[in-house]
């Protein structure tokens, strides 16, 4: 039967591990809280911790180098941040934020590569993990080519209240506009809109989900396809060897 480490009941690779491979972690594991807008990781940084959300969610950003960035993924509870470890690789591939307020498990890079070489079932989940990760990413690939900026927006603020379990939640228009990869000016002109169609209210840094069937209705089809990805990993994660 799965052990539930204490801290760690709403991680999804977490409470997958056997009694015998999660008692290794138990002592290991730091619980964490990210304010909104921390800066994690920046790009080549070396991995020193991995993070296991519990609450919230952390951003993974691309950036130009003239400075652009645009959100390439995300990590929730059903996840870990420092994936490139268990590929041999000990340098961040991305900028690696909280948007929101997020609570973690923060394992150092060493304790992980020991815990993998004792626990196949971790070693497991973090391959499937990996495939999910590779799968998101390429749809929010599809996304950012295809899909309207309002579109997006609501695709993210979707994500946002499902990571954060609220439906009001902090957000300033300078880190959606860079999530998005676009000018501030747009996120306030859809913002804008949104609020005179009744689907949002947003204020002082604050959005609230006034109709998350609206909401739903208005974003593009990548909110369904990366939730529905993420909640087949969670479903292959409660079993034991479980094929995608």
């Amino acid at each position: 039967m799965p052990h539930v480490l204490e801290h760690s009941h709403e991680n999804s690779i977490l409470v997958a591990l056997p009694n015998a491979e999660a008692e290794h972690l138990r002592s290991q594991l730091e619980p964490v809280r990210f304010r909104p807008q921390r800066v994690i990781y920046e790009v080549g940084d070396p991995i020193r911790y991995v993070y296991f959300p519990t609450c919230g969610a952390l951003s993974l950003l691309s950036s130009t180098e003239a400075g652009t960035s645009v959100e390439v993924g995300v990590v929730g509870t059903e996840g870990m941040a420092g994936i490139p470890l268990i590929l041999g690789v000990n340098q961040m591939l991305y900028r690696v934020t909280s948007q929101l307020t997020a609570d973690v498990l923060r394992l150092s890079a060493t304790a992980l590569l020991e815990v993998l070489r004792r626990s196949p079932r971790l070693h497991e989940l973090l391959h499937l993990y990996l495939y999910t990760m590779l799968r998101q990413t390429t749809q929010v690939a599809i996304c950012h080519r295809f899909h309207t900026t309002e579109e997006r927006f609501c695709r993210w603020l979707l994500t946002a209240r499902d990571c954060s379990d609220e439906n009001s939640f902090p957000l300033t228009q300078e880190s959606i506009a860079q999530t998005l990869g676009v000018p501030r000016t747009s996120v306030t002109m859809i913002a804008g809109r949104l609020q005179q169609l009744n689907l949002i209210s947003y204020s002082r840094g604050k959005v609230t989900i006034l109709d998350r069937k609206r909401l739903s209705k208005a974003a593009c089809e990548c909110y369904d396809v990366i939730t529905e990805e993420n909640n087949h990993f969670r479903r292959a994660a409660r079993v034991a060897h479980a094929p995608l």
